[in-house]
């Protein structure tokens, strides 16, 4: 009727140095099952019910264990001798432990004996001294290409709610029907930076940002605004540089300029409320059997993200490289004198372009359009990324006992699976539900390459005993 449950551990990583290895975690939790109480024990409708809540510390040390220490390499500067030295790596010995303070409230319940299962709980996380690789200037001396020093970055927050529900629809001798569903949301929100910058971003590489009061990982685009009808190159809205320089505000003047590369790397807007995490994500199942057939059916879903469809614009805003590849859209919608309404840019080898006045006349002659680095990006390719996926399509059969008996058998299953037979999505990409891996995996989702979609199989399964 009463739960109570406590722990404590004092866990030390030899990551970090003598003086900072050790942390104190604790973790608490409690329940009270109200359908014990004599006031509930004779419910016809309510069979259980269980309030409970816990509060949990955890810790992470999952970095490079040489993350204190400072590292060399031989380098041959004086001839092939290989007689000099240079910095590698530089270690930091301040670092500590990254802790997840974790509280959680919920509820569980069944009703008409077990017919209907839900629960619902509510959970919130502190996470405090991120762990995390901030980029060290060139000028530091580190030979390394993009050299790195760990640090505790600053503290983060994660809450939304967690639904579950299962239900018993139908339950014969001959039919019955099961149905789950599960929901979480993510409410995420960067809350301080112990750095000397008031952000972190993916430098030259990513469009995406991380600032506190702001979700992790946002988008910083340019904003398209579609095609010069005279010189069919593209445009992008023209953000006041000089109020940004005065109060750090990335405001649009109302004017659009042409998106060169200089203006690409500068008139950037901020899309705080679009970020490449989803903020909603979970599944939805059902059974059928009849006799000796079983029909399931398994749906996934997230959403509440957006996605930068990086292989598309490469393909179709700058697609004339020696070796890129042309998107479908692309053929025969591209701005040419005829087709000024075209949805593309003109096609052009050099990625030049001569920039025109109102009067089409010339203004600047044979002008860098291309894109130097991956932040250079418009918001054309900037979709939202929710998605409904059937995952698994199942059906099998459970021969009879009186004929597997006869073939000197104890039971016979077979049946066929299809997976990933379905999504359902607005984004235009090749596949919706992307991850990407690596050290800044939190930090770069949704910005998308080219990516093998999942693939689509089926199974046919034959399983005998004797």
């Amino acid at each position: 009727r009463y739960l109570l449950g406590a722990s404590y551990r004092y866990d030390g990583s030899s990551v970090f140095t003598d003086q900072l290895r050790w942390g104190n975690f604790l973790a608490v939790s409690g329940g009270w099952v109200l359908s014990e109480e004599p006031f509930l024990a004779d419910s016809e409708v309510l069979s259980f019910l269980k309030v409970r809540a816990s509060y949990g510390e955890t810790g992470n040390s999952a970095i490079d264990p040489l993350a204190t220490t400072t590292g060399y390499t031989s380098w041959g500067r004086y001839g092939d001798t290989g007689a000099g030295d240079l910095l590698n790596r530089i270690g930091n010995e301040d670092i500590t432990w990254e802790v997840t303070n974790t509280t959680d409230v919920g509820v569980e319940a069944e009703f008409f004996e077990g017919r209907i299962t839900t629960k619902a709980s509510y959970y919130h996380q502190n996470i405090s001294d991120m762990l995390y690789q901030v980029p060290v200037p060139q000028s530091s001396g580190i030979w390394s290409g993009s050299p790195r020093i760990w640090r505790n970055v600053g503290d983060m927050v994660n809450q939304g709610i967690e639904l579950e529900l299962s239900t018993v629809n139908v339950s014969s001798r001959e039919f019955s029907w099961r149905t789950s569903f599960n929901l979480t949301t993510v409410n995420n929100e960067l809350t301080r930076l112990a750095l000397e910058s008031d952000e972190i971003n993916n430098g030259n590489d990513i469009p995406l940002v991380n600032k506190p009061g702001a979700p992790l990982s946002y988008f910083r685009l340019a904003r398209y605004a579609g095609i010069d009808p005279g010189g069919g190159y593209p445009l992008i809205e023209e953000m006041d540089l000089e109020r940004f320089e005065a109060t750090g505000e990335r405001v649009a003047t109302g004017n659009v300029i042409p998106a060169t590369r200089d203006n690409l790397q500068q008139h950037l807007f901020d899309n705080e409320d679009k970020s490449g995490l989803p903020t909603f994500f979970g599944g939805f199942n059902n059974d059928f059997t009849y006799r000796g057939f079983t029909l399931g059916a398994s749906f996934t879903f997230a959403g509440g993200n957006y996605l930068l469809d990086a292989a598309a614009d490469e393909a179709t805003q700058f697609n004339s490289g020696s070796s890129g590849a042309i998107r479908q859209e692309y053929v025969d919608n591209y701005w040419r004198p005829d087709r000024r309404d075209a949805e593309f840019i003109a096609p052009n080898w050099t990625r030049r372009f001569d920039i025109l006045d109102a009067d089409g006349n010339v203004v600047e002659s044979d002008v860098r359009f291309d894109r130097r680095r991956g932040r250079e990006r418009t918001d054309y390719w900037l979709q939202k990324g929710d998605f409904v996926r059937l995952r698994t399509l199942r059906l099998t059969y459970n021969v009879p006992l009186d004929l597997t008996q006869k073939l000197g058998l104890r039971n016979v299953l077979v049946g066929i699976a299809g997976n990933n037979l379905l999504t359902i999505t607005g984004y235009d990409g090749f596949d919706p539900e992307v991850v990407n891996f690596g050290a800044d995996r939190n930090r770069n989702q949704g910005f998308v390459g080219n990516v093998i979609p999942q693939v689509r199989t089926w199974t046919f399964n034959l399983n005998f005993s004797f």
